[in-house]
């Protein structure tokens, strides 16, 4: 079976995208969905600028938005943009997954209206309490704490691709990510009460 992924430029070759200088609080527009029993689908923002001495992109803000269950109707989206540096962006990518590393047929994202704005209070709530990934940009580890217990943490590429996973049961976790390539990267958080949600980190 194959995943569900819809992107506007690949931010793993730096290919497409397309140009954008501003930095904007957050991606909005409107979307519903139907996500299968343990699959879940997520939205992304990726904003990068040109570096003319190490000719890569540096990665200039990001955020993900989670998609578990069934949202019915045209719903407000609100993924807010987190920054790590000073910088304007000149490109950004979006993506679009309806279904993780592992797909289940069924499960689907609609997305309309897609734009940059302010953000608000509607959108995507919070599914975990307490939650918190840090540093924002990692070099050795990514440090995960939540007000509950942690069932499992799953760290994905912009493809939606597993490239680690880890057990936890307990309410703090350090993941080691020493070894992955420099880039952006998506975790996924599963605490032990079913509820999930997606963060996004930086490997420098």
């Amino acid at each position: 079976m194959i995943q569900g992924i819809m992107t506007l430029g690949d931010a793993n070759s730096g290919s497409t995208g397309f140009a954008y200088s501003s930095r904007p609080a957050a991606l909005t527009g409107k979307w519903q969905y139907g996500i299968q029993p343990t699959d879940s689908g997520f939205v992304a923002i990726y904003l990068t600028k040109w570096n003319t001495v190490t000719q890569h992109s540096d990665s200039v803000g990001g955020g993900a938005a989670t998609a578990i269950g069934t949202l019915s109707g045209w719903q407000n989206l609100n993924v807010p943009i987190q920054y790590f540096n000073a910088m304007n962006p000149d490109t950004a990518y979006i993506i679009v997954a309806s279904s993780l590393n592992s797909p289940v047929e069924g499960s689907f994202i609609k997305i309309d209206d897609l734009g940059f704005g302010a953000a608000s209070a509607i959108g995507e709530l919070d599914q975990v309490s307490g939650l918190r990934i840090f540093p924002s940009l990692a070099t050795d580890e990514v440090n995960v704490t939540a007000d509950s217990p942690i069932a499992d943490l799953m760290v994905m590429d912009l493809t939606g691709r597993s490239v680690l996973e880890q057990a936890v049961g307990a309410q703090q976790a350090s993941v080691d990510v020493a070894d992955l390539s420099t880039g952006r990267y998506f975790l996924q958080v599963r605490m032990v009460d079913g509820k999930r949600q997606v963060r996004s980190f930086v490997k420098r």
